[in-house]
């Protein structure tokens, strides 16, 4: 079995998903829709595919590689990227996970100092007397 495990798709309908490019839009984004990657996975031989979230296209809205994910379970798994310094993350994770069947997280943060980011994030879930955001990630998987 041959996996793809870092891949990124674009819908082509930006109504249902609109793109969040921020100020220094990436210059890899284009459409590359679901389907169409499906095609080009199998003229490559490739059986499955992690499908990891488009920072660059929209920011920390998952739904379309969850949904992508959903369409095509045979195929792809997806991972899902979340703001862990928003107060409502650990909802925002388990809703990824219960809800939309995402499997992975990928940590972005811009933050000079990402060690202490890290070690400040998880601190401050921990002291919320709530499951921390990385067991919510494990305990849905």
């Amino acid at each position: 079995m041959i996996v793809d495990s870092h891949c990124h798709i674009i819908s082509g309908d930006q109504r249902s998903y609109p793109r969040d490019l921020g100020p220094n839009p990436a210059g890899w984004v284009r459409d590359l829709p679901a389907e169409e990657f499906l095609n080009l996975m199998s003229g490559a031989g490739v059986d499955r595919a992690v499908l990891v979230q488009a920072f660059g296209a929209y920011r920390y809205d998952n739904r379309y590689v969850a949904k992508s994910a959903a369409r095509y379970p045979d195929r792809f798994v997806a991972v899902c990227i979340i703001d862990p310094m928003q107060p409502d993350a650990p909802e925002k994770l388990d809703y990824c996970v219960n809800q939309q069947g995402i499997r992975g997280l990928r940590v972005v943060t811009w933050k000079k100092y990402l060690p202490f980011y890290l070690a400040e994030f998880q601190f401050r879930f921990n002291n919320r007397n709530e499951t921390d955001i990385f067991g919510k990630a494990i305990a849905g998987c």
